[in-house]
């Protein structure tokens, strides 16, 4: 590496992460391929600072040191190597807290080191290991380790390939942190069975705030545990359910915890086919609620005859500020006539019309 270029590298790098410390270690780590990733080793193991804010994210962090190599064979390499040294350092580093280790390719034998890596670490606040392919032995390795940590506020496992008996791992490991402040997105909870075990927990929760589940195959049955535990929980303010497979049966579950909530603030019910008859249920509850905000009914089969019961229903509910109903056949008339309604009686944004 020239000087020229050396110099524009700290440059591009202290720009970016306010720090170069690791980079000289880098250059010349960079002299032995087969020692090219101990710099970072050493830093974690020392607890020094890699990136602000104790976030450390291995995608990005192989990408910008090693820009014109193909990805998946860095990472596979970088796995080869430094698996071991890697977890090890990770055992006894307190200076990372948000550790992602999205997108990198990992497997259950990546996801065993990585969980006894978490075992003895408890200062992990976030944990992304989304986008790879994580068998459930994996997963749920990784959610028994977390069991101990708490100060866990964010957890993704969305895109891996979690299974029934990995929900119930995850209801497992949240028993512990009902105390916690688990402010936005567990994910990766896939079928019924898995928000059944999950619901237990949100019916006692009294911090959770924000609860992602979209495109997660929950179906009527998935829905119907999740509402039967949002009917004793005082504190979630938004729910996004999209792309779930809901009917109608699974919106008559929803909207007996709709029409009792006093917290829920935003719910989304996009991409779910449960047409008119869903939209007749949820909006008798929608006349009953006083805390909805946003409500999201986008590409939901809704016809004319579900605007006009909506329409109906908002009329009674003071709350809600934002309706969105893309995506639906509805008549001209009915977009007009709710349009004119809802600006002129409630001051109601609606959006798709």
């Amino acid at each position: 590496m020239s000087k020229t270029n050396e110099k524009n590298t700290y440059k591009v790098f202290e720009e970016r992460y306010g720090s170069t410390s690791i980079l000289g270690h880098h250059v010349a780590g960079l002299q032995k391929n087969n020692d090219r990733y101990s710099p970072l080793i050493v830093k974690i193991k020392n607890n020094n600072p890699i990136f602000a804010s104790g976030r450390f994210n291995l995608y990005k962090y192989l990408c910008f040191y090693y820009p014109y190599e193909p990805m998946p064979f860095l990472i596979r390499d970088f796995w080869e190597k430094n698996m071991t040294t890697f977890t090890q350092a990770l055992k006894v580093c307190t200076s990372i807290t948000h550790l992602d280790l999205s997108s990198c390719i990992m497997q259950n034998k990546h996801a065993f080191a990585i969980a006894n890596a978490l075992r003895h670490n408890k200062y992990i606040e976030e944990l992304d290991i989304s986008h790879n392919s994580i068998g459930n032995e994996g997963l749920e390795a990784i959610l028994k380790a977390l069991q101990n940590n708490t100060r866990l506020k964010r957890l993704n496992l969305s895109s891996n390939h979690m299974s029934n008996d990995a929900g119930a791992c995850l209801a497992d490991m949240l028993h512990p942190h009902e105390k916690v402040m688990l402010q936005s997105v567990l994910q990766g909870i896939v079928g019924w069975d898995g928000a059944n075990h999950y619901s237990s927990y949100l019916a006692r929760n009294t911090s959770l705030k924000d609860l992602d589940l979209s495109w997660i195959n929950l179906g009527d049955r998935g829905v119907e545990a999740i509402a039967e535990a949002l009917e004793h929980n005082s504190c979630l303010e938004s729910l996004d359910l999209r792309g779930t497979n809901i009917t109608s049966e699974g919106a008559r579950s929803l909207a007996k915890a709709v029409k009792q909530s006093k917290s829920l603030k935003m719910l989304k019910l996009s991409k779910n086919e449960f047409g008119d008859g869903g939209v007749d249920i949820l909006a008798e509850a929608l006349a009953h609620n006083s805390s909805l905000q946003i409500l999201h009914l986008g590409s939901t089969s809704i016809t004319s005859r579900g605007i006009r019961l909506l329409s109906q229903a908002l009329m009674k509910n003071k709350m809600l500020r934002e309706l969105y109903v893309y995506g639906n056949e509805i008549g001209d008339m009915e977009k007009e006539v709710l349009g004119k309604e809802m600006k002129e009686h409630r001051g109601v944004r609606v959006i798709g019309l």
